[in-house]
């Protein structure tokens, strides 16, 4: 009884963790949306191992992020800022651009600083060409002007639809132990008979639709949120 015990709580830890961490890090993709890139490249450093390349950022994030440095050594790319010497904690986006000046990633940089003028070293995906940011949060002040930020629909859509799998899978498995756990020898019974397969359907559905109507309210308290802050 024991093994089925732990094995339950087991199915229930994984059910939250996917749901919670896995797969939104896979699916909910966050893009930014730019008609034309507000930074502009002031001078391109070689060396021994590579090159680095100096930016300046937009004109709306200068006063805190005075330049920026993407370099490329050792087949290894990095990114690092030279910031304001009063920020402490610094929060902002690093858009990243491919070779077809497509944005495929966004990484979302939170820091308390540590040397004065500087953030750490962030490490770059391989395939990231240029990048430019979006200010977060200096400090405690909050610094939200950005207007097309948006999740990705399809991300949505693929995260919803891999949610359903795992749910109708989680509930299987539940069911599976409470049968153990309480059926004995009527585990079989319990398990295959069809008044419990239309129980465990009608839960299945259950928890999808909840998923789905949960899912559907973050994003859009989420996006009011950030039109109220733009207005």
């Amino acid at each position: 009884m024991a093994l089925w015990i732990l094995l339950l709580i087991a199915i229930i830890i994984i059910f939250v963790a996917v749901h919670a961490v896995l797969l939104p890090k896979f699916f909910l993709k966050v893009r930014y949306d730019y008609e034309t890139i507000p930074d502009r490249g002031l001078k391109v450093v070689d060396e021994t191992d590579g090159r680095s390349i100096v930016y300046e950022p937009g004109d709306s994030i200068k006063d805190s992020i005075k330049q920026y440095i993407v370099s490329e050594r050792a087949g290894k790319k990095s990114f690092i800022c030279k910031i304001d010497d009063d920020i402490r904690f610094i929060d902002f986006d690093i858009v990243l651009f491919n070779e077809k000046g497509v944005s495929f990633k966004v990484l979302n940089v939170k820091q308390i600083i540590k040397t004065k003028g500087y953030t750490e070293v962030i490490t770059l995906p391989d395939k990231t060409v240029y990048v430019t940011l979006v200010l977060n949060k200096v400090n405690d002040q909050p610094r939200t002007g950005f207007k097309s930020k948006h999740v990705v629909v399809s991300g949505v859509v693929f995260y919803l639809l891999s949610c359903a799998l795992v749910e109708v899978l989680g509930v299987f498995g539940i069911k599976a132990c409470i049968g153990k756990l309480y059926g004995g020898l009527m585990f079989e019974s319990f398990l295959y008979i069809s008044e419990t397969w239309i129980f465990t359907a009608v839960i299945s559905a259950g928890v999808i639709i909840l998923n789905v109507l949960f899912t559907l309210a973050v994003l859009f308290l989420k996006s009011s949120k950030r039109r109220k802050v733009n207005a």
